[in-house]
Protein backbone atom coordinates (compact mmCIF):
# COMPACT_ATOMS: atom_id res chain seq x y z
CA UNK A 1 0.00 0.00 0.00
CA UNK A 2 2.76 2.28 0.97
CA UNK A 3 4.48 1.74 -2.31
CA UNK A 4 1.39 2.00 -4.53
CA UNK A 5 0.14 5.68 -2.91
CA UNK A 6 3.74 6.31 -3.19
CA UNK A 7 4.63 5.48 -6.44
CA UNK A 8 0.94 5.88 -8.00
CA UNK A 9 1.90 2.22 -9.75
CA UNK A 10 1.07 -0.99 -9.27
CA UNK A 11 2.99 -3.45 -6.73
CA UNK A 12 4.04 -6.48 -9.06
CA UNK A 13 5.49 -8.44 -5.88
CA UNK A 14 7.20 -8.37 -2.10
CA UNK A 15 10.68 -10.33 -1.88
CA UNK A 16 11.42 -11.72 1.36
CA UNK A 17 14.66 -11.33 3.46
CA UNK A 18 16.12 -14.43 2.83
CA UNK A 19 17.21 -16.10 6.79
CA UNK A 20 20.99 -16.00 7.15
CA UNK A 21 21.15 -19.17 8.68
CA UNK A 22 19.57 -20.93 5.73
CA UNK A 23 22.54 -18.63 3.46
CA UNK A 24 25.59 -20.42 5.82
CA UNK A 25 24.45 -23.63 4.51
CA UNK A 26 24.97 -22.80 0.90
CA UNK A 27 28.61 -22.80 0.94
CA UNK A 28 28.96 -21.84 -2.90
CA UNK A 29 28.86 -17.93 -3.47
CA UNK A 30 27.16 -18.50 -6.99
CA UNK A 31 24.40 -21.13 -5.39
CA UNK A 32 23.78 -18.28 -2.35
CA UNK A 33 23.34 -15.03 -5.17
CA UNK A 34 21.24 -17.34 -7.54
CA UNK A 35 19.17 -18.56 -4.26
CA UNK A 36 16.01 -18.83 -6.49
CA UNK A 37 17.66 -22.11 -8.78
CA UNK A 38 19.17 -22.89 -5.43
CA UNK A 39 16.11 -23.24 -3.26
CA UNK A 40 13.11 -23.80 -5.91
CA UNK A 41 10.43 -24.05 -3.57
CA UNK A 42 11.61 -21.35 -0.48
CA UNK A 43 9.60 -18.22 -0.30
CA UNK A 44 11.36 -16.24 -2.25
CA UNK A 45 11.35 -18.59 -5.54
CA UNK A 46 7.39 -18.36 -4.97
CA UNK A 47 7.27 -14.49 -4.98
CA UNK A 48 9.34 -14.26 -7.72
CA UNK A 49 7.00 -16.45 -9.50
CA UNK A 50 4.01 -14.28 -8.61
CA UNK A 51 6.13 -11.16 -9.83
CA UNK A 52 7.05 -13.16 -13.56
CA UNK A 53 3.05 -13.58 -13.71
CA UNK A 54 2.22 -10.29 -12.95
CA UNK A 55 4.28 -9.01 -15.17
CA UNK A 56 3.14 -11.17 -17.94
CA UNK A 57 -0.44 -10.03 -17.18
CA UNK A 58 0.90 -5.94 -17.67
CA UNK A 59 3.01 -6.46 -20.76
CA UNK A 60 0.76 -9.17 -22.82
CA UNK A 61 1.74 -12.10 -25.17
CA UNK A 62 5.08 -10.20 -26.61
CA UNK A 63 7.09 -12.54 -28.93
CA UNK A 64 9.94 -11.29 -26.91
CA UNK A 65 9.84 -9.11 -23.71
CA UNK A 66 12.53 -6.60 -22.70
CA UNK A 67 12.82 -5.56 -19.15
CA UNK A 68 14.98 -3.33 -17.60
CA UNK A 69 15.58 -3.38 -14.13
CA UNK A 70 16.28 -0.69 -11.84
CA UNK A 71 16.36 0.57 -8.14
CA UNK A 72 16.18 4.07 -6.38
CA UNK A 73 19.89 3.84 -4.95
CA UNK A 74 22.45 1.39 -4.63
CA UNK A 75 22.29 -1.43 -2.81
CA UNK A 76 18.70 -2.07 -2.74
CA UNK A 77 18.69 -5.80 -4.57
CA UNK A 78 18.14 -4.87 -8.30
CA UNK A 79 20.97 -7.01 -9.53
CA UNK A 80 19.62 -10.28 -7.16
CA UNK A 81 16.17 -9.24 -8.49
CA UNK A 82 17.04 -9.52 -11.85
CA UNK A 83 19.37 -12.12 -11.51
CA UNK A 84 16.86 -14.47 -9.99
CA UNK A 85 13.99 -13.44 -11.91
CA UNK A 86 15.75 -13.93 -15.22
CA UNK A 87 16.30 -17.72 -13.69
CA UNK A 88 12.46 -18.20 -12.02
CA UNK A 89 11.78 -17.51 -16.34
CA UNK A 90 14.41 -19.54 -17.46
CA UNK A 91 12.99 -22.56 -15.46
CA UNK A 92 9.82 -21.80 -16.69
CA UNK A 93 10.89 -23.01 -19.86
CA UNK A 94 11.77 -19.44 -21.88
CA UNK A 95 15.35 -18.58 -23.09
CA UNK A 96 16.42 -15.48 -21.11
CA UNK A 97 19.24 -13.73 -22.24
CA UNK A 98 20.57 -11.38 -18.95
CA UNK A 99 22.48 -8.04 -19.51
CA UNK A 100 24.82 -6.36 -17.51
CA UNK A 101 23.95 -2.58 -18.14
CA UNK A 102 25.60 -1.38 -15.49
CA UNK A 103 28.62 -0.44 -16.81
CA UNK A 104 29.92 1.73 -13.73
CA UNK A 105 29.41 -0.67 -10.91
CA UNK A 106 28.87 -4.11 -12.75
CA UNK A 107 28.13 -7.10 -10.33
CA UNK A 108 26.10 -9.73 -12.52
CA UNK A 109 28.76 -11.93 -13.75
CA UNK A 110 30.29 -11.95 -9.64
CA UNK A 111 26.68 -13.49 -8.93
CA UNK A 112 27.17 -16.13 -11.84
CA UNK A 113 30.44 -16.91 -10.71
CA UNK A 114 31.37 -15.53 -15.03
CA UNK A 115 34.35 -13.88 -16.47
CA UNK A 116 33.62 -10.21 -16.96
CA UNK A 117 36.83 -9.33 -19.77
CA UNK A 118 34.41 -9.45 -22.08
CA UNK A 119 31.15 -7.97 -22.52
CA UNK A 120 28.65 -5.67 -23.20
CA UNK A 121 31.18 -2.30 -23.05
CA UNK A 122 33.05 -4.46 -26.37
CA UNK A 123 29.50 -5.05 -28.26
CA UNK A 124 28.72 -1.26 -27.74
CA UNK A 125 32.41 -0.25 -29.03
CA UNK A 126 32.16 -2.29 -31.84
CA UNK A 127 34.88 -4.97 -30.84
CA UNK A 128 32.74 -7.54 -30.49
CA UNK A 129 29.34 -9.03 -31.58
CA UNK A 130 26.70 -9.70 -29.06
CA UNK A 131 27.18 -13.74 -29.36
CA UNK A 132 30.41 -13.53 -29.12
CA UNK A 133 30.47 -12.27 -25.39
CA UNK A 134 26.98 -14.53 -24.38
CA UNK A 135 28.29 -16.98 -21.51
CA UNK A 136 26.08 -20.11 -20.56
CA UNK A 137 25.01 -19.55 -17.21
CA UNK A 138 24.45 -22.84 -14.74
CA UNK A 139 21.10 -22.44 -15.18
CA UNK A 140 19.66 -23.82 -17.83
CA UNK A 141 17.92 -21.95 -20.62
CA UNK A 142 19.31 -18.53 -18.95
CA UNK A 143 22.79 -17.12 -20.78
CA UNK A 144 24.48 -13.97 -19.35
CA UNK A 145 26.50 -11.14 -20.92
CA UNK A 146 28.74 -9.51 -18.87
CA UNK A 147 29.14 -5.31 -18.83
CA UNK A 148 32.78 -5.79 -19.60
CA UNK A 149 35.53 -3.23 -18.98
CA UNK A 150 34.19 0.00 -17.68
CA UNK A 151 33.88 2.31 -20.39
CA UNK A 152 34.71 5.89 -19.68
CA UNK A 153 31.33 7.12 -21.37
CA UNK A 154 29.01 4.49 -20.34
CA UNK A 155 25.56 6.94 -21.12
CA UNK A 156 26.67 7.51 -24.55
CA UNK A 157 27.61 3.94 -25.44
CA UNK A 158 24.03 3.15 -23.75
CA UNK A 159 22.47 5.28 -26.39
CA UNK A 160 24.36 4.12 -29.14
CA UNK A 161 21.97 2.89 -32.19
CA UNK A 162 23.77 -1.04 -31.37
CA UNK A 163 22.14 -0.42 -27.91
CA UNK A 164 18.60 0.14 -29.83
CA UNK A 165 19.17 -2.48 -31.92
CA UNK A 166 19.87 -4.89 -29.07
CA UNK A 167 16.38 -6.99 -29.25
CA UNK A 168 16.88 -7.66 -33.12
CA UNK A 169 20.36 -9.00 -31.87
CA UNK A 170 19.18 -10.96 -29.18
CA UNK A 171 15.86 -12.55 -31.39
CA UNK A 172 16.22 -15.92 -30.54
CA UNK A 173 15.92 -15.10 -26.81
CA UNK A 174 11.85 -15.11 -25.59
CA UNK A 175 13.20 -12.42 -22.62
CA UNK A 176 16.08 -10.05 -22.51
CA UNK A 177 16.21 -8.41 -18.99
CA UNK A 178 18.59 -5.52 -18.90
CA UNK A 179 20.01 -4.74 -15.17
CA UNK A 180 20.79 -1.03 -14.87
CA UNK A 181 22.21 1.71 -12.42
CA UNK A 182 19.91 3.20 -9.63
CA UNK A 183 17.22 6.18 -11.14
CA UNK A 184 18.34 8.80 -9.47
CA UNK A 185 22.33 8.32 -9.35
CA UNK A 186 22.79 8.35 -13.00
CA UNK A 187 21.27 9.10 -16.33
CA UNK A 188 21.31 5.29 -17.96
CA UNK A 189 18.56 3.75 -16.89
CA UNK A 190 16.47 7.09 -18.88
CA UNK A 191 18.24 5.93 -21.92
CA UNK A 192 17.42 2.44 -21.03
CA UNK A 193 13.88 3.02 -21.21
CA UNK A 194 13.00 3.70 -24.04
CA UNK A 195 14.27 0.67 -25.34
CA UNK A 196 12.22 -2.12 -23.49
CA UNK A 197 8.65 -3.11 -23.06
CA UNK A 198 9.02 -2.46 -19.39
CA UNK A 199 11.37 -1.07 -16.50
CA UNK A 200 11.05 -2.90 -12.77
CA UNK A 201 11.11 -0.71 -9.97
CA UNK A 202 12.76 -2.37 -6.99
CA UNK A 203 12.56 -0.83 -3.43
CA UNK A 204 14.48 -2.51 -0.14
CA UNK A 205 11.73 -2.54 2.61
CA UNK A 206 11.99 0.17 5.94
CA UNK A 207 15.47 1.30 3.77
CA UNK A 208 14.53 3.20 1.24
CA UNK A 209 13.46 6.67 1.77
CA UNK A 210 10.27 7.99 0.08
CA UNK A 211 11.27 11.26 -1.42
CA UNK A 212 14.34 8.86 -3.36
CA UNK A 213 11.73 7.02 -4.44
CA UNK A 214 9.66 9.93 -5.46
CA UNK A 215 12.99 11.13 -7.77
CA UNK A 216 13.08 7.79 -9.37
CA UNK A 217 9.78 7.50 -10.31
CA UNK A 218 9.55 11.15 -11.29
CA UNK A 219 13.16 10.64 -13.66
CA UNK A 220 11.53 7.94 -15.40
CA UNK A 221 8.19 9.20 -15.78
CA UNK A 222 10.07 12.34 -17.45
CA UNK A 223 11.36 10.36 -20.52
CA UNK A 224 7.63 8.36 -20.80
CA UNK A 225 9.34 5.02 -19.26
CA UNK A 226 6.42 2.04 -19.29
CA UNK A 227 6.72 1.91 -15.20
CA UNK A 228 4.84 -1.48 -14.56
CA UNK A 229 5.16 -1.34 -11.03
CA UNK A 230 7.50 -1.82 -8.05
CA UNK A 231 9.10 -4.64 -6.04
CA UNK A 232 9.69 -4.53 -2.37
CA UNK A 233 12.69 -6.51 -2.03
CA UNK A 234 14.30 -8.12 1.95
CA UNK A 235 10.33 -7.54 3.39
CA UNK A 236 10.84 -9.43 6.71
CA UNK A 237 7.85 -10.38 7.53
Amino acid sequence: EDLENILGVPLLGVVPSIPQEDLMTIISNRERSIYAYTRQRSPVAESLRSIRTNIKFRTGNNEQLTLLITSAVPREGKSFMSSNLASVMAMSGQRVLLVDADLRRPSVHRLFDLSDEEGLSDVLLGEKNLHAVIQPSHVPNLDVVAAGVTPPNPNELLGSETMKNLRSLASEYDVVIIDSPPATAVADPMVLSPLVDGVVLVVEANETKRPVVKQAVMRLQNVNAKLLGGVVNKFDS
